[in-house]
């Protein structure tokens, strides 16, 4: 019988919660059906990917992967990309526009990378001076539904939908409304001016993530450039 290798094990906090969570590097196995998911450019198949990898090398996790908020799944997959390959990611960084042509090389330490937008994000949405209603942290599979939300003929209903899953109560001055049903909320958000439904499609727009911005100088034409690095995705070069 072949010998079994011992793998090292980590540990992190979720931004979210600063919740404990104890984690191994992911196994060859696990890299290539995430390298697979990520060749193939499907986000679905990437979201799938991610959970699967988490759920076998997270332990001690008190909140399930799929209940997490999608900014700690960022986070937790940075850092268990940072332990299982290494912590340098290589970019190749090309000018927006203009006639230089030139690749600046930049290698980017996942430990500089931070989740913005925590410190002020508040998941009580104020709609008048006495009615609000409390929002659940956007799952990743509900992440890419509430990003960059904009209206449309098409996906209103989607939007409504999605949105109404995620109030966990509606309140006022004098009581809190946590048993609605979904038909409900939706009546609810419908009856809401488009000021105050902005508010809402606000607090998604606007929600932690990953974030590093790289202020570099082309070594060719000495022109200052700044690139701004966001999501998941975009971190592994």
């Amino acid at each position: 019988m072949l010998p079994n290798l011992q793998t090292p094990e980590f540990k992190t906090t979720l931004p979210s919660t600063d919740e404990e969570i104890f984690f191994r590097p992911f196994l060859v196995k696990e890299e290539k059906k995430l390298l697979l998911a990520l060749e193939g450019n499907n986000v679905d198949e990437i979201q799938n990917a991610i959970l699967g990898v988490l759920t076998s090398c997270v332990r001690g996790n008190k909140t399930p992967i799929d209940d997490m908020a999608f900014f700690d799944i960022e986070y937790l997959f940075l850092q268990l990309r940072s332990k299982s390959v290494n912590n340098i990611v290589k970019f190749n960084l090309k000018h927006p526009e203009g006639e230089c042509e030139f690749i600046t090389p930049y290698e980017l330490n996942l430990d500089d990378v931070e989740i913005v937008g925590k410190q002020n994000y508040d998941n009580k949405v104020m709609l008048n001076d006495s009615v609000g209603l409390v929002l659940s942290y956007p799952t990743i599979s509900k992440a890419s539904s509430l990003s960059g939300l904009v209206a449309t003929d098409s996906n209103v209903d989607q939007i409504f939908k999605s949105i109404a899953n995620n109030i966990e109560c509606i309140f006022d001055e004098d009581n809190v409304y946590d048993s609605a049903t979904l038909d409900e909320k939706i009546e609810f958000l419908e009856q809401l001016t488009k000021g105050q439904f902005d508010s809402i499609i606000n607090f998604y727009n606007n929600m932690p993530g990953l974030y590093h911005k790289i202020d570099y100088t082309c070594e060719k034409c000495g022109k200052a450039e700044t690139v701004e690095i966001k999501g998941l995705v975009n971190f592994f070069g």
